[in-house]
């Protein structure tokens, strides 16, 4: 891997949210004017151009969800949802936004909801320096904003966070997305454990995690574990919900929402265009009391 470069997965999900930002209605449903911009050029290029041309933008949509099993769609809904939590969290108070594995995220350019609030970008200094010359020039929403790098397996995270500026007394809002089903489980839960330690009373975890069968699936799902293990980031992570509400009420975290990505949807799909493939993905919000 280039030394300034993000990680294969970053640019998938970057690649998804934008070309769905644009698709010809109804299918641009994801809002992220600055998704093609992160890419490496050539494929930010490449989804321009399906996207120009409404006839080819439906052909790919299409073929991506038989190949992936809808999979494809996974990463435009959760970015709804996520969006909405990230919403109902601001407007409840927190002041201070903790992207826990940012990769190629721009909600700090793109969600006005954060106009007062703290943050704090976490990952590989790599992935940092790369996006910063991406985004060299694009204003910021947020009030104020840092890139926090880090060695997950090595740095210790609240030491990391606190010498960033972050405040511990200050509501929180964390975003864990499409990280879980990575991670060995004792790192799931001991990243649990630093995140509510360091939480106020009235932040919020917002976190994206898979079942055990990747959400339900079988056999066809081997051509996509194969993949992941391909890029280098086999997955090692699916955890049951009952599992992980299990550590997060250890940790004195309160499950208040918990639901299939797929549910969002009905909200946004076409008339009659349902989903075919499991639960690939689930998205839940808990709270600190």
């Amino acid at each position: 891997m280039r030394s300034l470069s993000p990680t294969a997965t970053a640019v998938g999900v970057a690649a998804l949210r934008a070309l769905y930002s644009d698709m010809p209605a109804p299918l641009g449903f994801v809002s992220d004017p600055f998704a093609a911009r992160l890419l490496p050029r050539p494929m930010g290029a490449l989804t321009r151009i399906v996207r120009a041309r409404p006839t080819l933008a439906r052909f790919v949509h299409r073929a991506l969800r038989i190949v992936t099993r809808d999979l494809s769609l996974s990463t435009p809904l959760r970015t709804l949802a996520i969006d909405d939590a990230l919403r109902v969290a601001i407007e409840g108070g927190a002041r201070q936004f903790v992207l826990l594995g940012s990769g190629l995220d721009s909600r700090a350019w793109r969600c006005r909801e954060l106009a007062n609030a703290s943050v704090f970008e976490l990952d590989r200094a790599p992935t940092h320096e790369y996006k910063k010359a991406r985004m060299r020039g694009v204003q910021i929403v947020a009030a104020r904003h840092a890139y926090v790098p880090v060695d997950f397996e090595r740095d210790e995270l609240s030491r990391v966070l606190l010498q960033a500026g972050f405040n511990p007394e200050v509501p929180t809002v964390s975003l864990w997305e499409g990280v879980i089903i990575y991670l060995p489980h004792q790192a799931t839960h001991g990243t649990i454990r630093v995140v509510a330690s360091m939480s106020a009373p009235g932040s919020s975890l917002i976190a994206t995690y898979t079942c055990p069968g990747l959400g339900g699936a079988g056999r066809p799902t081997v051509h996509l574990r194969l993949g992941a293990r391909l890029v280098g980031e086999p997955i090692a992570g699916e955890v049951s919900t009952r599992d992980l509400h299990a550590w997060l009420s250890q940790h004195g975290l309160q499950v208040d929402r918990d639901e299939p990505v797929n549910g969002w949807a009905p909200r946004v799909m076409p008339h009659g265009e349902l989903l075919t493939g499991p639960d690939w993905e689930r998205v839940f919000v808990a709270s600190k009391r």
